[in-house]
């Protein structure tokens, strides 16, 4: 009797995980369509670097609503006279090298004009997915803004670096945004070539040479690169438990 109601629970089981495989492979599955990473406003001015030499230059900004970090990102400009033809190209890349999910970085193109400023440009990017994770513990612990008496926006504060290791060459971007929201212009600025970790460091970053009125601006603090930073390289971890292993094992059968 026992026997019985043993096989007639596995026979229901049976039939209960079929009919929920089977439910489940007629689904019509919706794909889940992921938004690609899009550029917001960008805007472009000229940057002089000398009295004669000088660069068309775009600040904009780049975001991402995918599940996973982006990389190797390059942002590409494509210039064209008045009658539509190209006439020139030019490669950025965001400040940020590896962008998480809803962050925003700022990116830089400089272009220098062979003989004629362009009548427009276009933008396009490339991107790679990866698994990797950007590392970054500069907070920006408070700040407040005010216009000088030449009439430049001012923008000062101050930067923690939180953990980790030394912060090499830190830098400051502040990006400014009109009423509607749009990208009016990025400045920056060096704030030391080092910094400890738990150390402070104030920070004024400056709309010169425009003199703008931002209704908001975002800061955002990014280090040229950590120093004594911890690399894990969990594969070559694996790799020489493995071979540990086989060695003893190969050694027991030995007579070891």
């Amino acid at each position: 009797m026992k026997l019985k109601v043993i096989l007639l629970i596995v026979v229901i089981t049976i039939t209960a995980t079929c009919a929920a495989i089977l439910y489940s492979a007629l689904q019509i599955q919706t794909p889940t369509v992921e938004t690609p990473p899009k550029l917001l406003s960008s805007n472009h001015f000229w940057t002089n670097v000398t009295e004669n030499i000088k660069f068309y230059t775009i600040v904009g900004e780049i975001v991402h609503h995918l599940k996973n970090n982006i990389g190797s990102i390059n942002v590409t400009a494509t210039f064209y006279d008045a009658s539509n033809n190209p006439i020139g190209e030019a490669t950025g890349h965001p400040v940020i090298e590896i962008i998480k999910p809803e962050v925003t970085s700022p990116f830089f193109i400089y272009w220098q004009p062979i003989e004629e400023p362009p009548a427009n440009y276009t933008l396009t990017f490339t991107y790679k997915n990866t698994t990797a994770n950007p590392i970054n513990e500069l907070r920006i612990v408070h700040y407040s803004n005010k216009t000088d008496d030449r009439g430049y926006y001012i923008v000062e504060g101050e930067v923690l670096n939180i953990e980790w290791g030394k912060a090499i060459s830190p830098r400051i971007y502040c990006s400014y945004y009109d009423s509607e929201g749009r990208l009016m212009f990025i400045s920056s600025v060096w704030i030391a070539s080092k910094m400890e970790v738990g150390e402070k460091s104030h920070f004024s970053v400056t709309s010169e040479p425009y003199k703008i009125s931002p209704a908001a601006y975002n800061l955002l603090a990014v280090p040229h690169h950590y120093e004594g930073l911890p690399i894990a390289r969990y594969d070559l971890v694996l790799i020489l438990i493995v071979s540990f292993v086989i060695f003893i094992l190969y050694m027991k059968r030995r007579g070891w």
